[in-house]
């Protein structure tokens, strides 16, 4: 096994601080396609995680470079999400307005 080639692991601690904390956040999700208007959960549970300590933060969601340490998301992508538009049907009893034709009178 090459020495010199890193892999990933799973995550196993904390951000050592705000500003790897930071970083992580500019390099993952700010460009990524999941995170609009910080609707993401992984974002979401680090952010509770800044609150409640190591109990609340996302460890199945993230995992490290065996070298330096990194962490980066498994949700992460660059891919446009595609989200299914909903359709239109009536619902069940769903009260109907008529348009009446009037006799002239």
């Amino acid at each position: 096994m090459d020495e010199s080639k890193s892999k990933m692991i799973p995550c196993r601690y904390l951000f050592s601080n705000g500003t790897e904390y930071e970083i992580f956040l500019d390099t993952q999700c700010y460009i990524c396609k999941r995170f609009r208007n910080w609707h993401c959960k992984t974002v979401w549970a680090m952010e509770k995680a800044r609150w409640e300590g190591e109990k609340a933060f996302p460890f199945d969601d993230l995992e490290e470079d065996s070298r330096t340490g990194w962490k980066y998301c498994k949700r992460f992508t660059e891919e446009p999400i595609f989200r299914q538009k909903r359709k239109k049907h009536p619902l069940n009893d769903q009260t109907k307005m008529e348009v009446c034709e009037s006799d002239g009178n």
